[in-house]
This record gives C-alpha cells, structure tokens and sequence, in this order.
C-alpha cells in the first residue's frame, strides 16, 4: 500500500473567507491545472446583503474565481505565487446553484 504525503500548508495568505459562503453544504470548489497550478471557484452572498433577500435582487451573489500556483521559497517552506482573482455580481434564482471549478 502507498503511503499518502504529508500535507504543506501555505500559511502567508488566505485564499478563502467562507464568512459570507452561500451554505455550508456548497463550499468553494479547488481543481488543479497542472504544473502547481489550480483554480478556486466560490460563490458568496454581497456585502449588505441577507441570504433570503440576495435571491430578490440580480446583483445578491459574488462570484469569484482564483487562480494561483504553489512554490517553495529558499527556506523549502510552501508560498502561494501569482495568484488572480476576478469576481463578477450575478444572480441566483435557486439555492440549489452551486458553480464547480473543473480542467480538462
């Protein structure tokens, strides 16, 4: 049987805030994209808006969409490198929605 690897984690920077997460049942979704890269996709209720009451307005979500890579520094600690995030205002109309992040 294979051993599994240890884990590394990149303490520096926080990629993702589930304080404004659409329901503790669709967190965010992480692919990898090859060569230490990967793509983050989370979809989170606007600043000043209630979970019920972003559902009635077409700006009530914020999607938002990151893509960083995974390095090691000099000292062989883990770093998060060249990370990117775009989100976008966009509308829901059933909780059941949930963006997933994919690669092919």
């Amino acid at each position: 049987m294979q051993q599994q690897p240890r884990w590394k984690i990149a303490k520096e920077q926080k990629l993702w805030s589930p304080t404004h997460q659409v329901s503790k049942s669709q967190g965010a979704t992480l692919t990898c994209m090859g060569n230490s890269r990967f793509f983050l996709v989370d979809c989170v209720v606007a600043d000043g808006f209630e979970f019920q009451d972003a559902f009635d307005d077409p700006h009530g979500f914020v999607l938002n969409m990151t893509t960083f890579r995974l390095k090691y520094n000099h000292e062989g600690k883990l770093r998060i490198v060249d990370r990117n995030t775009t989100s976008c205002r966009i509308s829901r109309q059933l909780s059941s929605f949930a963006p997933v992040a994919f690669w092919m």
